[in-house]
């Protein structure tokens, strides 16, 4: 998949780290990683520099795309069960999850902390299951998007935007100046 970022640093090799963060906003919305639109002009108006940067599809998700959500949710409580025989679907309302990220509700890379809150408040949640049972499974959810999302799309005030996540999947093709 071939992206576009625009920035006002010129460089060489994709990197994330905070010190890169020049908004308070991009904690808001999914965190630290490479925002990339796939409308050139998009990317065009965040900076003097504008990168043509290629995703290895494998590694892409389009969570504009319902079924996507949907099928991610499914993964996340598939993990839990498989790793800690916990069938949380029953605990959680995975319809209402899977609109609120669709629509732009909640952060794709925070939807593991959102199911965290969502068994939280949950009394069923508290009564049946253990101390030590539930701090795995936070700490698993905690952990999901890290280890599974490495770059995509979602819905945002802004249209055809996404993150890169790992930099790895990502190789620069191209630099221009915009100015």
């Amino acid at each position: 998949m071939i992206v576009y970022h625009g920035s006002n640093s010129c460089f060489k090799n994709l990197r994330i780290h905070k010190s890169l963060v020049k908004s308070s906003a991009t904690a808001l919305n999914e965190g630290l990683g490479i925002y990339f639109s796939t409308d050139i002009e998009v990317a065009r108006s965040y900076g003097k520099y504008m990168y043509t940067i290629e995703i290895q599809d494998e590694y892409f998700k389009d969570f504009r795309l319902k079924a996507v959500c949907r099928d991610y949710i499914k993964e996340i409580i598939k993990y839990i069960y498989k790793e800690e025989k916990i069938n949380i679907a029953y605990l959680i309302d995975v319809k209402t999850l899977i609109n609120y990220m669709y629509y732009g509700g909640v952060g794709i890379y925070n939807v593991g902390r959102e199911v965290h809150m969502l068994l939280d408040s949950n009394e069923e949640w508290h009564i049946g299951i253990s101390e030590s049972k539930k701090d795995r499974i936070y700490k698993l959810l905690k952990n999901y998007g890290k280890n599974n999302l490495h770059a995509y799309m979602f819905n945002y005030n802004i249209k055809n935007i996404g993150i890169i996540k790992d930099v790895n999947i990502a190789t620069i093709l191209s630099r221009e100046a915009t100015y």
